[in-house]
C-alpha cells in the first residue's frame, strides 16, 4: 500500500457522523461508539478481587487542564467521582479491593465505598485530602535528622492513614491493609554508595504490589505504538485504544496458554500474528524468493533477537539450513531465564540461534510446525499397552552412532565400526590454510548434528558444482574422450571466515568419503530444496493391511463397550468391555466369523488391540450414563442405516446432554471457588450398602445380612467430609434420613461459626434429594431465621461424579484391605482410619430421624400436585425475600420460576406462614422390626463370628425377638429407591 493511500484512507476515518457532532452535547460524540463497543468488550472478562486505577497522559493538540477541586451532588471531587464510576463496573464490589494514586484518593471516597458498598480502599493521598489526620507534619518528616523508614500512624473507623519517609514522604489512606506486620526494603545510599534495608509497612508493599500490573499494562500499551500522528484528536485516541486492546489480548493470551502449559509468544509476535490475520494472509502460500539472500547482520552481545512469525518458521518451500557464527548466541528455543543454552549454529532463514548437538537439536524441533508434530500425535490412537521405544533398538541405536561419527557394532557382520577420523593433509596445502584447532572444530560440530538429512544439507550448501573454466587438449582426435563440464567448488566456513580448499582436503578435514558428497548433491531438487532421505521407507512385500487390517478392527468394533465418567478426567478415552471377554477369546470369535477368509495371526489380532484401541477388560467401579450409551447405540444403528436427518438429531441430542453434563460439573467446581465466606457449598451423596458382617467365607453368599448405610456430607470449600452412618435396624434410607442428616450438619455447623448461604449439589435420586420432603425441609430452614439463601443443584444422571465418590472410593479400599467386618463399630473404625484427611464420623440414632413428613399439610401443594415438572428440574432455589415458596429452573441457565407454596393468596406473613414452628416428632417411635428370616440367617453367620464380637448381634437379637417385619416403611424404602435413575446405571466392583 502506497503513503498515499494510506493517508487517504486515515483522512477518510470516522467512528460517527461528524455533521451531528455540534448539536451533540456529548463532547466525545465523535468516538463514542467506537468506546463504548470497546467498553462491552471489556466488561465480558471476569474481574478479579483486587482492581487498580491509574492515570495515563495523552497527547493532544489541545490544552487541557485537570479539575481536582470542583465537587458533585456526592460531595465527592472530580477525580473521585472517576472512581465511582469505575466501581460500578466491577462485578463483586462488595469483596474487591480498589488500589489507586494520589490524584483519585480521599478520605471521602474511601468512607463512600465502604459505606455504600462495603469495598475495601488503598492508595497514596495528597496531605489537603486526607481531613488533617493527627500525623507529622510534611516539614518534620522530610528533615535530614528523621531517618528514611519513619512511619507515623492514625486509625478511625475503620481507616488508617499513614505517612512514611522514603526517598520523600508517602502518604497513604486505607480500609483494608495495615501497618503490621513491619518488613524491610532495600534502598540506594547516596553517602555510603550501597544498599540499605529501611523499615517498610505492610500496606506500601500490598499497594507496590498490586499497582505493578497497571503500570506493567501502560508500558506495554505504549512498547510498541500505533503510528497515528494527525491534528484531529480523536484519530490519536483510536491509535491509543488499538494498543491498549492488543496488549490487554496479550495479556488474556499469556494467562491461558501459561494454563495450557504452552510456551506464550511475546507481544511483538501478537501483534504481528494479529496484523498478519487482519491482512488475510494467513491462507496465502508463501512465495519462494530465489538468488536474493537476505542479509543477516549479527546481533550485538546483549541485544535480544525476536523469534519468526509462524509463517516464516514453518515455510518448508524455504531451504532452512544451519549456518555457523563467530559468536555464541542463546537458543532461542531451549533456553530460560534460569537455564541459558548457547549455540554457534543460526538458521539461515528464521535468522535466530538454535542447539544443535548430540543431547540437543533444537534446530530439527524449531521448524518441526504444529500441524506435523501435533496432527500426527493426536493421530495416532490411545492405545492401552505400553508404545514401542523405537529409540532402544540395536538399529536404531547403530543408526544413531554412525550418524554422530561414532564406533559401533555392525548388525549385518556383527563387526566393530571404528569411529570417524580426519583424513591426512591433502598435497594442494589446504591444511596449511587452515589452523589445526579450527579444523578440529570443523569436523567435530559436523558430526554433532548427528541428522542425515541435516548433514546432506550442510554439504550441499558447501560443495557447488561450478563450470569448468579452461579444458586442456589432452586428446587424440582418434580418441576424443569425454570432457567435464562441470568441477566441485569446496569451501568451509567457521566463525564468519570462509576456507577454499581442495575436494580431497574437504574430504579429509571431515572424515567422509567421495559418495557422501555425491549423494548429498544428487538430492537436491530441481527448485534448490533437499530430498530427505528414503533409505529404509519402502513399503514390505508382505503385509496384512488394506482389507484384512480393516476387518480386524471392524470385528473388534463389533464388541460393545462402556465408558465411566468418573474415570474420564484422567482416560478419557478409555472405554471397557465385558468382564468375560478377553483378547483370545475375541480372536477365536474371529476366526469362526471370517471362515478360513481373511485369518491373521494372534499376535497381529493382539497388536491391533493392543495399539489402535483404547480397550480394557476390567471395568471401572464407577457408573456410566444409560443416556449417553442409549443415543450412542442410536446414533450408530442410523450410520449404519445412512440415515442423515436422524444423525444430525441424535448428534444434537447428545451434544445437548454432554454439554448439561459438563456444565454442571463446571457450576460446582465454579461455586465452590466463589470468595465468600457467608457462604458453605457441601455435595451430598449415599454410599452403596455395605453388608454387616462382611465375612469372606463362602456361606455368607448365600445368606441375608444387615445393611449399613453411609451418607456423606463434603464441604467443598473447607474440603471436609462428614460421615452418618447407621444400619437398617436404625433407620431407612429415604427422604427423612437425608434431611435429618442435613439439619444435623447445619446446626453443627452453624453453631461453629454463622453463614447465611447455602449451596447443596447432589444425584437425582427422587426417593432421597429429590422430593417434597426436601422441599419443605429448606423452607423450614429459611423460616427458621438460619439461612438467607439455599440453592440445591442436581446433577445430569450418569455424570454426577463428586467429591463424595472420591472419599467413598477410599473407604471401599480400605475395606478390601481390611478383610472381614463382623459389625457396624468394625465399619466405623475403617472409616476413621482410612486414608481421609480432615473428616468426622456421626452414629446415628432412631430419635435423631425427624418425621419431616408432617409438614406436607400445612402447605399448598402435596407430593403428587405440585404445579411443575419437579422431576426435571436441575435448580432449585430459596430466597429470603420469597418465605412463600421456592424457585425452579429445569436447567442451569435458564431464569428462575417461582412456585407458591403458602396456601392461599395474601401476602407472606410469618404469623400466618411458619413451618419451622411446627413440631417434628420422631419418625421411629420404636427401634424398627426385622424379618425373621434375615434374623435366622444372622444367627448362622454367628458361628464365623469371633466370641469378643458378637455383643453386637446379641443387643440387636434382644430388641427385635419380638418378631415380625419392617412392613411399609421397608417397602416404601424400596420403592423409593427404585424411583433413582441413577441406580439403574452399571456399577462395577474393582476386584
Amino acid at each position: 500500500m502506497s503513503s498515499k493511500r494510506f493517508k487517504q484512507i486515515r483522512a477518510l476515518l470516522h467512528f460517527n457522523n461528524n455533521e451531528n457532532a455540534k448539536s451533540s452535547t456529548d463532547r466525545f460524540y465523535k468516538v463514542r461508539p467506537l468506546f463504548s463497543g470497546i467498553t462491552k468488550q471489556f466488561l465480558q472478562v471476569k474481574t478479579t478481587p483486587t482492581q487498580s486505577i491509574d492515570e495515563v497522559m495523552g497527547a493532544t493538540t489541545f490544552s487541557s487542564h485537570p479539575v481536582d477541586l470542583c465537587e458533585d451532588e456526592e460531595q465527592q471531587l472530580m477525580s473521585s467521582k472517576l472512581v465511582l464510576v469505575l466501581a460500578k463496573t466491577i462485578q463483586d464490589l462488595k469483596n474487591t479491593t480498589i488500589y489507586a494514586d494520589n490524584y483519585f484518593t480521599s478520605i471521602q471516597l474511601i468512607e463512600f465505598l465502604r459505606d455504600k458498598y462495603q469495598c475495601r480502599y488503598v492508595g497514596t493521598a495528597r496531605p489537603n485530602r486526607t481531613g488533617n489526620p493527627p500525623l507529622m507534619s510534611k516539614k518534620e518528616m522530610e528533615k535530614k535528622s528523621t531517618p528514611r523508614g519513619t512511619l507515623d500512624y492514625v486509625s478511625c473507623n475503620g481507616v488508617l492513614a499513614m505517612c512514611w519517609k522514603d526517598n520523600k514522604q508517602v502518604t497513604v489512606l486505607s480500609s483494608d491493609a495495615g501497618v503490621e506486620p513491619l518488613s524491610t526494603a532495600k534502598r540506594w545510599n547516596k553517602d555510603t554508595r550501597k544498599e540499605v534495608e529501611v523499615q517498610c509497612p505492610a500496606v506500601i508493599k500490598e499497594y507496590n504490589r498490586k499497582m505493578r500490573g497497571i503500570d506493567k499494562s501502560n508500558m506495554l500499551t505504549h512498547l510498541y505504538k500505533t503510528p497515528m500522528k494527525s491534528r484531529r484528536w480523536y484519530i490519536r485516541l483510536y491509535g491509543y485504544v488499538v494498543d491498549l486492546c492488543i496488549s490487554n489480548a496479550w495479556v488474556l493470551y499469556k494467562r491461558d496458554a501459561i494454563a495450557l502449559l504452552e510456551k506464550p509468544m511475546p507481544l511483538k509476535n501478537f501483534r504481528l500474528e494479529i496484523s498478519t490475520f487482519a491482512l488475510s494472509y494467513k491462507n496465502r502460500p508463501a512465495r519462494m524468493i530465489r538468488n536474493t539472500p537476505e542479509p543477516f547482520v549479527l546481533p550485538k552481545r546483549g541485544q535480544r533477537t525476536s523469534l519468526p512469525s509462524d509463517n516464516l518458521r514453518y515455510d518448508f518451500s524455504k531451504f532452512h539450513c544451519p549456518e555457523i557464527v563467530k559468536q555464541r548466541m542463546t537458543c532461542k528455543f531451549c533456553s530460560t531465564k534460569d537455564d541459558l543454552h548457547r549455540s554457534r549454529w543460526i538458521c539461515n532463514v528464521c535468522k535466530v540461534a538454535l542447539c544443535l548437538t548430540d543431547s540437543r537439536n533444537c534446530f530439527q524441533t524449531f521448524h518441526t510446525g504444529p500441524s506435523s508434530s501435533s496432527a500426527s500425535t493426536s493421530a495416532l490412537p490411545a492405545g492401552r499397552k505400553k508404545t514401542c521405544k523405537p529409540e532402544e533398538w540395536k538399529r536404531n541405536v547403530a543408526k544413531k552412532k554412525r550418524n554422530l561419527g561414532e564406533a559401533y557394532i555392525s548388525l549385518r557382520t556383527g563387526g566393530l565400526i571404528p569411529a570417524k577420523l580426519m583424513g591426512p593433509p591433502c598435497s594442494d596445502g589446504c591444511y596449511d590454510k587452515i589452523p589445526l584447532a579450527t579444523r578440529e572444530c570443523m569436523f567435530k560440530e559436523f558430526w554433532e548434528v548427528g541428522d542425515y538429512t541435516l548433514q546432506n544439507s550442510f554439504l550441499q550448501k558447501q560443495v557447488k558444482h561450478v563450470p569448468v573454466k579452461r579444458h586442456r587438449k589432452t586428446r587424440t582426435p582418434d580418441n576424443p574422450g569425454k570432457m567435464r563440464s562441470s568441477m566441485l567448488q569446496c569451501t568451509l566456513t567457521m566463525s564468519g571466515i570462509s576456507y577454499p580448499v581442495c575436494k580431497q582436503g574437504f574430504l579429509n578435514i571431515l572424515g567422509i568419503k567421495k559418495g557422501r558428497v555425491d549423494t548429498a548433491l544428487k538430492a537436491v531438487k530441481a527448485a534448490g530444496t533437499l530430498q530427505p532421505d528414503k533409505r529404509g521407507r519402502h513399503p514390505r512385500a508382505r503385509t496384512n493391511g488394506g482389507d484384512v487390517l480393516q476387518y480386524v478392527k471392524d470385528h473388534i468394533h463389533s464388541f460393545p463397550t462402556v465408558s465411566s465418567h468418573y474415570t474420564r478426567a484422567k482416560s478419557p478415552h478409555r472405554r471397557y468391555l465385558e468382564t468375560n471377554l478377553n483378547v483370545k477369546k475375541m480372536y477365536r470369535m474371529y476366526v469362526n466369523q471370517m471362515k478360513n477368509e481373511h485369518i491373521v495371526k494372534e499376535s497381529f489380532y493382539r497388536n491391533i488391540f493392543n495399539t489402535a484401541f483404547n480397550l480394557s477388560f476390567k471395568p471401572p467401579k464407577t457408573d456410566t450414563c444409560s443416556k449417553c450409551e442409549q443415543l450412542t447405540t442410536s446414533l450408530q444403528a442410523a450410520k449404519d442405516k445412512n440415515e442423515q436427518d436422524t444423525v444430525r438429531q441424535l448428534e444434537g441430542e447428545l451434544a445437548t446432554h454432554k454439554e448439561q453434563a459438563d456444565r454442571g460439573q463446571a457450576l460446582m467446581k465454579e461455586v465452590a471457588r466463589h470468595d465468600d465466606d457467608d457462604m458453605r457449598v457441601v455435595c451430598v451423596d449415599l454410599q452403596q450398602t455395605l453388608p454387616v458382617p462382611r465375612l469372606s467365607t463362602n456361606v455368607a453368599y448365600y445368606k441375608r445380612k444387615l445393611w449399613m448405610y453411609n451418607l456423606c456430607i463434603y464441604d467443598l470449600k473447607l474440603r471436609k467430609p462428614t460421615f452418618y452412618v447407621w444400619d437398617e435396624a436404625t433407620g431407612g434410607r429415604g427422604s427423612v434420613e437425608i434431611t435429618s442428616c442435613l439439619r444435623k450438619w447445619i446446626e453443627t455447623e452453624y453453631a461453629k461459626g454463622e453463614f447465611g448461604k447455602l449451596a447443596v449439589f447432589s444425584d437425582n435420586c427422587g426417593g432421597q434429594n429429590k422430593n417434597i420432603n426436601m422441599l419443605n425441609f429448606y423452607l423450614s430452614e429459611m423460616h427458621s431465621a438460619h439461612l438467607q439463601n439455599i440453592d440445591h443443584f442436581y446433577l445430569i444422571p450418569g455424570h454426577s461424579y463428586m467429591a463424595c465418590d472420591r472419599v467413598f472410593g477410599n473407604i471401599e479400599k480400605a475395606i478390601r484391605l481390611e478383610g472381614d467386618i463382623f459389625h457396624l463399630n468394625g465399619y466405623c473404625s475403617v472409616i476413621k482410619e482410612s486414608e481421609i484427611h480432615n473428616h468426622e464420623l456421626v452414629r446415628m440414632k432412631t430419635d435423631d430421624f425427624l418425621d419431616i413428613v408432617v409438614l406436607q399439610k400445612y402447605i399448598a401443594y402435596s407430593k403428587r400436585r405440585l404445579p411443575v415438572k419437579f422431576i426435571e428440574a436441575r435448580h432449585i432455589a430459596f430466597r429470603i425475600n420469597f418465605m412463600e415458596g421456592f424457585l425452579i429452573g429445569m436447567s442451569y441457565e435458564d431464569p428462575l420460576t417461582a412456585v407458591r407454596l403458602m396456601p392461599g393468596s395474601s401476602r407472606y406473613r410469618k404469623s400466618k406462614f411458619n413451618v419451622s414452628a411446627v413440631p417434628l416428632p420422631p419418625k421411629y417411635p420404636q427401634p424398627l422390626k426385622i424379618k425373621q428370616d434375615k434374623i435366622a440367617d444372622l444367627k448362622t453367620l454367628l458361628t464365623f463370628i469371633p466370641e469378643d464380637e458378637r455383643q453386637y448381634f446379641h443387643d440387636l437379637f434382644r430388641v427385635k425377638e419380638s418378631g415380625g417385619v419392617v412392613g411399609e416403611e421397608a417397602d416404601r424404602q424400596d420403592s423409593e429407591e427404585a424411583s433413582d435413575v441413577d441406580n439403574d446405571l452399571l456399577d462395577y466392583d474393582e476386584a
